[in-house]
């Protein structure tokens, strides 16, 4: 009986889950507009086209920084964001695992831009763009990561994490060779090792 009550409880858990997500499916873009926007003449017309959807707020709160692809890829990266971690927000504890891992793709994303931002001496403005906060790391503290001046202190604030754990060892090699690669392939192998898990 204790086994039926539990498979019934853990069903309902689920469908839940599944029906708010379903919900969420309503703010995905129809085929029409995605075919509109393939057609568009210009990037101009295709943030037009955006600023009449779900992804309006994220635009208009981008614009006053960013403009052309640079705001478009801010845009749609904390609209994703923001879908990521309401799926999270209603998931049963016992899926949030496995969504993290799945959502880990990001954090490994944010840190390799990052690094690459840092090691090529790009601004904070421009790497921007390019974080999608979906993943453990959040805003703040991907804006903190971003406000270290260096590869080698961006490492070093990642400390005891996980990815700390994985790159100040690469260190000492990075420092006599400028060679970021290393870096970049121990977080990728992390990321494949997550995701087999």
């Amino acid at each position: 009986m204790t086994y039926f009550s539990n498979t019934i409880s853990n069903a309902a858990t689920f469908a839940y889950s599944n029906a708010r997500v379903k919900a969420m499916k309503a703010l995905l873009l129809p085929r029409a507009s995605l075919e509109q926007m393939a057609k568009a003449g210009s990037l101009a017309e295709v943030l037009d086209s955006l600023g009449r959807t779900s992804y309006k707020q994220d635009l208009a709160e981008s614009s006053l920084r960013y403009s052309g692809a640079d705001l478009l890829e801010l845009a749609l990266g904390r609209n994703f964001a923001r879908s990521a971690r309401r799926v999270l927000s209603v998931s049963p504890p016992q899926a949030r695992d496995t969504l993290l891992n799945l959502l880990g793709k990001w954090d490994v994303h944010n840190l390799k831009i990052l690094l690459l931002g840092k090691h090529l001496g790009h601004p904070n403005e421009s790497i921007a763009p390019f974080i999608v906060p979906a993943g453990q790391l959040t805003p703040a503290e991907l804006k903190r990561l971003m406000d270290q001046p260096d590869v080698e202190s961006l490492v070093r604030f990642l400390g005891r994490t996980e990815y700390g754990q994985l790159l100040i060892p690469l260190l000492d090699a990075y420092s006599k060779s400028s060679n970021l690669e290393p870096m970049l392939a121990s977080l990728d192998r992390h990321l494949y090792g997550m995701l087999s898990s």
